[in-house]
């Protein structure tokens, strides 16, 4: 525990005199000098153009999200993409279905009725999500859209050279419809990446929170358990390997780290610096940190307690069996099952899985890297 303060301690601390020297930065001329290069070779503008601050947040924005879902859109686009999320999709469904079949009907009802409270909190995020997907992103991407910081309007005004109000509209409006249209499909694909990992995950952590051994009249056979839980093993591999075909789910914490940088610059120069202060660009900043920081929040936190449970599974059967040797044996064989969503595992990774330290690893890079674009 004092380790984690500690670390926690670092990474407040570096934080510490950091007002003062962002005094020191120009926030509008940095701007302009970077996106001046571009756009001179490109032709589109001239050096003298100034961009205001929410057309350079809504770039920015912009090309973090076409980026990130460039893999979901490589991996799709192969012939065998789709065949094969299909049948990995189809495999996990039959093993859980398997599951099912080796345990009795009444054993898992009474075994499903200790679970309740995780099985409530689980689907009340997995409903908060799909509410979030389903209603909040079509009408903030429709904003995005018909926004006039929509920089694919941007450029086809500037490259078509209309000055006057009803073309510059027309543009706008049909430029914003494709934009829109383009988002939605990408939220889509993306959607279902997103339905895998999950399932993957959310499976794992409940059917090992089930097989768990408690002190209770009923009790899973020694044997069923240790099959739902290297069936659970089998489960998971292939949902790994599914998502380092995904690659963007193995880089998770880059992609947040990233956009929680991202979002605390543009939060921190614009404050600072800035005449006066845009609401806009405030609510993107704001937006970025905490969508990335909860999303990576979440998925390590359930990362570990896939983790922990199967731990405990193992922990707990080696002591409710561990006087008979042949079943001290089988059980000492067993390794945690967990989710693998990592490009780099270290060997710790690999044997215990995430554990929740991981999310300080987070917090620690989001400090360094925001502090070098600062002051580097």
């Amino acid at each position: 525990m004092s380790s984690k303060m500690g670390m926690i301690g670092q990474v407040v601390g570096r934080w510490g005199s950091f007002l003062n020297k962002c005094v020191a930065i120009n926030y509008q001329t940095g701007i302009n000098a970077i996106l001046k290069g571009p756009t001179k070779l490109l032709g589109v503008v001239s050096t003298d153009t100034e961009f205001s601050p929410g057309d350079v947040c809504f770039a920015i924005i912009s090309i973090f999200i076409v980026a990130s879902n460039i893999p979901v859109f490589h991996f799709f686009a192969k012939t065998t993409g789709p065949r094969k999320y299909a049948d990995i999709l189809e495999a996990m469904v039959n093993l859980e279905k398997s599951l099912h079949e080796i345990i009795l009907p009444k054993t898992y009802s009474f075994l499903r009725k200790r679970i309740q409270k995780s099985y409530t909190a689980v689907t009340s995020s997995i409903n908060l999500v799909s509410f979030i997907l389903d209603h909040v992103y079509p009408p903030v991407l429709f904003f995005v859209g018909f926004s006039s910081h929509n920089p694919l309007s941007i450029m086809v005004q500037r490259l078509i050279g209309s000055t006057g109000i009803l073309p510059s509209y027309l543009i706008r409006i049909l430029v914003g419809l494709e934009t829109f249209i383009g988002l939605m499909m990408m939220t889509s694909t993306f959607t279902i990446c997103v339905l895998l990992t999950t399932y993957g995950i959310v499976a794992l952590y409940l059917w090992t929170l089930l097989i768990i051994p408690k002190n209770e009249e009923v009790q899973l056979d020694f044997h069923v358990a240790i099959k739902v839980h290297n069936r659970l093993g089998i489960m998971t591999k292939i949902h790994t390997e599914m998502a380092q075909n995904f690659i963007v789910t193995c880089l998770h914490h880059f992609i947040t780290v990233l956009g929680s940088t991202v979002g605390m610059f543009i939060l921190l120069t614009h404050l600072v610096k800035s005449d006066q202060v845009s609401i806009l660009i405030i609510f993107i900043g704001i937006g970025a940190i905490v969508a990335c920081t909860v999303t990576e929040f979440a998925l390590i936190s359930y990362l570990a307690k896939c983790s922990r449970a199967s731990k405990e599974f193992i922990l707990r059967m080696g002591r409710n069996h561990g006087g008979d040797k042949y079943r001290r044996k089988v059980i000492r064989s067993l390794l945690p099952n967990s989710t693998n969503l990592e490009v780099i595992s270290s060997l710790d990774t690999l044997v215990n899985g995430l554990e929740m330290k991981y999310f300080l690893k987070f917090l620690d890079r989001v400090a360094d890297s925001t502090i070098t674009l600062l002051f580097g």
